[in-house]
């Protein structure tokens, strides 16, 4: 609230209600009151952005100075603090007409993106997300509706979106004369978890990966880390290397893998990568911050 308060800002865009922050907000609903709260501080004429295939977001209405959400109780949240504020508006996005901003026919071009179009009120136009994984594309649309309201033309956003690249510790693609590497260990929670083993599980050859323990999930985190297991057993990957405490969980639920190894510390991991890695394979690394997996993307960029 206080940072909403400094910035005013003109357009909020919120690209979902994960799992994320639950120690502190307690479900998905809490994240859900804590993100919207940002309208309190938009301008008069300010504009929403929500992803439409999210179920939380996709509830948002502003009605006579109030957001109607459904907020676990059905309640109304009273954010405005200056009276009605009618002329705020929302736009929604999100895959196949799941909202007035949407992508359609989809290619996936694996580690090197996605290309669909963009359709919207205003036109439809090509664009390409060089960056692996459905939320990409999510992500792309909200920030081409942004870029439509301010004046930008298709071709503009199209070569904008183009020349995107991720930063370290973000989904970003690392090639060593071994390995491809995906570094996505900045941050995690069930959500993006998930996101980061479906853009692996999609590239040719043997998948691997690492994953430390998901941090801020509250009561919950032992259940959800296992259903981390079980979803990267499900995808099929060649090898699963757990690290950390409560990834132990993620090893439980991968029992029907083969291919997974669990590990304590971060420095265990590194003496086995050598047994356990082969030419060619795709590795994603992907943990919360505070595990500090940045130091296996290194080991992994001297192999």
């Amino acid at each position: 609230g206080r940072l909403a308060a400094i910035a005013r800002p003109d357009a909020c865009v919120i690209t979902n209600i994960g799992e994320c922050h639950l120690e502190n907000l307690g479900d998905r609903d809490g994240v859900l009151k804590a993100k919207t709260e940002i309208f309190a501080f938009m301008r008069a004429d300010g504009k929403a952005y929500l992803n439409g295939q999210d179920d939380k977001l996709a509830t948002v209405a502003f009605q006579d100075g109030r957001v109607h959400a459904a907020f676990g109780s059905g309640a109304e949240a009273d954010f405005w603090s200056e009276g009605t504020r009618d002329n705020r508006s929302i736009t929604f996005f999100g895959i196949e007409g799941k909202g007035s901003v949407y992508a359609k026919d989809i290619v996936n071009l694996g580690l090197q993106g996605t290309k669909c179009r963009v359709v919207s009120e205003k036109g439809s136009f090509a664009i390409h997300v060089p960056a692996p994984g459905e939320h990409m594309v999510l992500n792309a649309l909200a920030a081409a509706a942004v870029a439509l309201d301010m004046g930008l033309t298709p071709e503009e956003i199209a070569a904008g979106i183009a020349k995107f690249q991720p930063t370290g510790g973000h989904n970003s693609i690392v090639q060593t004369e071994r390995f491809t590497i995906v570094d996505d260990c900045y941050n995690a929670n069930p959500v993006s978890m998930k996101a980061g083993i479906d853009v692996l599980k999609g590239v040719p050859g043997r998948k691997a990966a690492i994953i430390g323990d998901m941090f801020e999930l509250g009561s919950d985190e032992e259940a959800m880390h296992f259903s981390i297991g079980e979803y990267a057993a499900e995808a099929g990957l060649d090898l699963l290397i757990c690290v950390g405490r409560l990834t132990k969980h993620c090893y439980d639920g991968a029992a029907a893998l083969a291919g997974r190894k669990y590990f304590k510390t971060i420095e265990a991991v590194s003496a086995a990568l050598p047994e356990l890695l082969e030419d060619g394979d795709t590795i994603l690394v992907k943990a919360s911050h505070g595990m500090h997996l940045e130091k296996l993307v290194a080991v992994l960029k001297k192999m």
